[in-house]
């Protein structure tokens, strides 16, 4: 009801909502005071890793939505891809702005070339160790115990530290004895939380993002950005945000085995890992910047208002 008297006080002409919960409560209210233009994004498909209730009561939030919604954007041509094929968005009402990512990467800020760029953060031990980064949040969905196992199958190999950069959470928690080893692992550096994450990203030979759903992974657009190639889930959102032994390398998602393979492989043809990096650069460069997804949200809504009117 609050969210019904806040929209009918300010009586908007466009509404954008995304995830689950707000999404629906955003796309009734705004039905029930008929806001003409309602948009749903998709910024992952939440119900996809839920299980018994939760999945089906997620999962008819997401359908309600796209329901009562006049416009769905996803944020991959993958995930759109995935919302048709189950059905849970008609052909022909979602889009891609551009070529996806939630909001594009800042390759002004995330850039070698950064003047206020400060990465004399000594992670890196010795010149030929191997530093596999981890940026995002530290919740079972994303994979960190399948990295974590892979890991530790490297260090018989090679020298190798990994570096993960992120918080936990109260949902999806990562099991107690699991955080313990991380922790107490002299080869793992846990940093928490930080701001200025650009800094760290220049001492990563690589950056793995081994989520288990996403919408797009703008991490990789970070790391890209900043000539660092991806190892990352070949699931939908993430397969737009790499090209396959292009700018990074796709593992089976869950797959601890297959990703040590891609480690290891990184790992023996540094060449080859460096020229993804530039590669990956160039390519954020060129279609990920955030500028050009902000003008294509403001000439999408620019479309919808002529319309409308």
């Amino acid at each position: 009801i609050s969210t019904v008297i806040s929209l009918y006080k300010f009586r908007p002409d466009i509404v954008n909502s995304g995830t689950p919960k707000a999404g629906i409560l955003l796309m009734i209210a705004s039905f029930i005071i008929r806001t003409p233009i309602r948009i749903f994004t998709f910024r992952g498909l939440r119900s996809e890793t839920l299980t018994g209730s939760k999945k089906h009561i997620v999962r008819f939030m997401e359908k309600a939505s796209c329901l009562l919604s006049t416009h769905v954007i996803a944020i991959s041509p993958s995930l759109k891809l995935q919302l048709e094929n189950e059905s849970i968005v008609k052909k022909g009402k979602c889009i891609v702005l551009a070529k996806g990512s939630s909001n594009g990467v800042d390759i002004n800020r995330f850039s070698l070339n950064n003047p206020d760029l400060n990465f004399d953060n000594k992670i890196k031990s010795v010149s030929n160790e191997y530093v596999v980064g981890y940026v995002g949040r530290l919740v079972l969905d994303k994979g960190l115990m399948e990295l974590y196992q892979a890991f530790l199958r490297l260090k018989s190999y090679c020298q190798i530290k990994l570096v993960i950069i992120g918080g936990y959470e109260y949902q999806n928690k990562l099991p107690v004895d699991f955080i313990n080893n991380l922790e107490h692992d002299k080869n793992v550096e846990m940093l928490g939380e930080i701001i200025d994450v650009e800094n760290y990203y220049p001492s990563f030979d690589v950056l793995v993002l081994p989520s288990h759903r996403e919408g797009f992974g703008n991490v990789i657009l970070e790391a890209a950005a900043m000539n660092i190639p991806s190892i990352a889930s070949n699931i939908p959102g993430i397969q737009d945000a790499v090209e396959d032994h292009v700018t990074g390398l796709l593992f089976k998602v869950h797959s601890e085995s297959d990703l040590y393979l891609k480690l290891k492989y990184y790992f023996d043809n540094p060449e080859i890992r460096k020229k993804h990096g530039i590669d990956a650069q160039y390519r954020a460069k060129r279609y990920f910047s955030n500028k050009n997804i902000w003008n294509e949200q403001h000439e999408f809504y620019r479309k919808c208002t002529d319309k409308n009117n």
